[in-house]
């Protein structure tokens, strides 16, 4: 599956504070401590295989809710995914923070769904300013194109939303954590990684 290719990036992700797959693959496997730390959606159930078979027992932590959603520092609240994160990042083992979505997603595909607003889902607020990107960006683009799109726009948003907190911030900016943005293709198993110095997801 290629994804659909997005439209200039709204966010303030620097290409510095990317890590590279090559370098995740190196630092895992080497021991028990807490190495990565992945948001990702409850419907993947674990981690993608780039991860999974090479870490070992206690390498990576997960935090995991529908979409793989956790707000901006303005609307934080306690027992979110979120804090699982932070906790994650006490470790200073910790070097690789993973917003990993991926392809058929069930939980963005209600952005899709106009009846989906008379339904009950406690993460719509989280959805919102993804749902509001789409609006602006790609109300143009084909039916087929449109949940590739909100998966990619999502993780870029969730990633913008880790980095407004300073407790991750202060990290990235001395060097010590790597982001990385990654859709799995749910059908081939595939990892499109983001590149920020292009804009878009790859194999």
């Amino acid at each position: 599956m290629k994804l659909p290719k997005l439209e200039p990036s709204q966010h303030d992700l620097p290409p510095s504070e990317f890590g590279t797959t090559w370098k995740l693959k190196a630092d895992v496997g080497r021991g028990d401590e807490p190495t990565v730390v992945m948001l990702t959606c409850w419907e993947l159930g674990g981690a993608p295989d780039d991860v999974s078979f090479l870490a070992r027992p206690g390498e990576v932590m997960f935090a995991q809710n529908p979409g793989g959603l956790v707000p901006p520092v303005d609307r934080r609240e306690p027992g979110s995914a979120l804090d699982t994160i932070l906790y994650a990042l006490a470790h200073p083992t910790v070097r690789h923070l993973i917003v990993c979505g991926h392809s058929e997603c069930k939980t963005l595909g209600l952005l899709l769904d106009d009846g989906s607003q008379n339904k009950s889902n406690p993460f719509r607020d989280l959805m919102e300013s993804v749902k509001n990107r789409y609006r602006e960006a790609y109300a143009d683009r084909p039916a087929d194109e449109r949940l590739g799109l909100l998966v990619q726009e999502s993780v870029l948003q969730q990633l913008a939303n880790l980095r407004s907190h300073e407790e991750i911030r202060s990290r990235l900016e001395v060097g010590n954590l790597l982001l990385h943005g990654w859709v799995r293709d749910d059908e081939s198993a595939a990892i499109h990684v983001y590149d920020a110095k292009t804009g878009q997801f790859s194999t």
